[in-house]
């Protein structure tokens, strides 16, 4: 299965031990393929290091240098123009080109609610109960 994890289920797994760790983890142990951009890891490096200035710079630095190897990257995702946040559209880009299965989220507004033929958005939760 080839996943997409939204910036914030990133920031979540860092920060707390909760589902969102669980998803990572699952990921860590091979349960599916994780598709990333060079655009998300430096938003990911932005949002921690702007709204989280307590964490460490090497934990930040340890977290997008393991994304960076380990995770597929995905070369020049190009925003579908589907969701009117830029940040929603620039994962479903990466999902998009990557032929992304799915891509789990922490959004409860945006993402969602959207429907995109070919992938699966799914909540933090449901993700969990499906790939459990």
């Amino acid at each position: 299965m080839r996943v997409v994890l939204d910036t914030n289920v990133l920031v979540a797994a860092l920060l707390t031990q909760g589902a969102a760790a669980q998803v990572v983890d699952l990921w860590l142990v091979g349960r599916y393929t994780l598709l990333t951009a060079e655009v998300q890891l430096r938003e990911l490096r932005r949002v921690l290091r702007d709204k989280f200035p307590e964490l460490p710079r090497a934990k930040v630095g340890r977290l997008v240098n393991l994304l960076r190897r380990q995770a597929e990257v995905v070369a020049r995702p190009r925003p579908p123009g589907l969701s009117p946040d830029p940040d929603d559209d620039l994962l479903l880009g990466i999902a998009l080109v990557g032929r992304a299965d799915c891509l789990v989220t922490g959004d409860k507004s945006h993402l969602l609610s959207l429907k995109v033929k070919g992938l699966r958005i799914l909540s933090v939760r449901s993700f969990l109960r499906e790939v459990s």
